[in-house]
């Protein structure tokens, strides 16, 4: 009996043009909170997450998914490709869009858009990190399973940094951008690092880091 096609889930072919409503924006750590994350992460596995998807701005599938193929460390980059063979539960079955062409193969992981494939320069906080567990494994998803399971991984460690908001991985990819844009990086840098297809998102963080840096100011004058 054939497969019955799956389908996308609706909200992965819509576009989201309002990102003030996105509980991203709410959970971003502040400073001082990314600080004492990045200090209760206690093992290999927790420490790995907390930096990766602090400092790249990957998404969490994209961090389940990475191997050590993607860290060329001499030339300091992570490459995120178009696709690749993949048999976990995630990945087993072909995605279709609405007219019914494939969109991904089964046994297939590919990253959310095509713009989402793309080159991340290495910062200096995550290097050592990267190579610390890259020395012990090759492929993430042999100690970080699934989604889920970085899901957990994270509120466990924000319980013991005692940080009272939610953490997930898209709160920590919000963080990220906010630090790019903080440091004055453009909408198109912003765009190309986090893999938006759009500058939307890039132009929203930054009104958002100048919004928050007057806000800062005024209240410290």
């Amino acid at each position: 009996m054939a497969r019955a096609k799956m389908y996308p889930e609706e909200k992965r072919m819509t576009t989201r043009t309002d990102f003030t409503k996105s509980k991203t924006i709410e959970n971003r750590l502040s400073p001082q909170e990314v600080d004492r994350f990045k200090k209760a992460a206690k093992d290999l596995c927790e420490v790995f997450l907390v930096y990766v998807l602090l400092y790249t701005g990957m998404r969490v599938s994209e961090v389940v998914h990475m191997k050590l193929s993607w860290v060329n460390f001499d030339r300091g980059i992570i490459t995120i490709p178009e696709s690749q063979p993949c048999r976990c539960q995630e990945c087993k079955a072909a995605l279709y869009n609405r007219k019914g062409k494939m969109t991904k193969p089964a046994d297939t992981w590919k990253p959310k858009t095509s713009s989402s494939a793309r080159v991340i320069p290495v910062v200096p906080e995550v290097e050592d990190v990267l190579k610390s567990f890259f020395s012990k494994h090759k492929v993430v998803m042999d100690v970080v399973p699934s989604r889920g399971s970085a899901y957990h991984t994270l509120k466990v460690v924000a319980r013991r940094a005692g940080i009272k908001h939610p953490v997930f991985p898209h709160a920590l990819r919000g963080t990220f951008a906010t630090m790019l844009a903080v440091k004055k990086f453009g909408v198109f840098e912003l765009k190309d690092a986090l893999g938006w297809k759009t500058i939307a998102p890039a132009e929203f963080y930054v009104r958002l880091a100048g919004e928050e840096m007057k806000q800062v100011f005024k209240e410290k004058w």
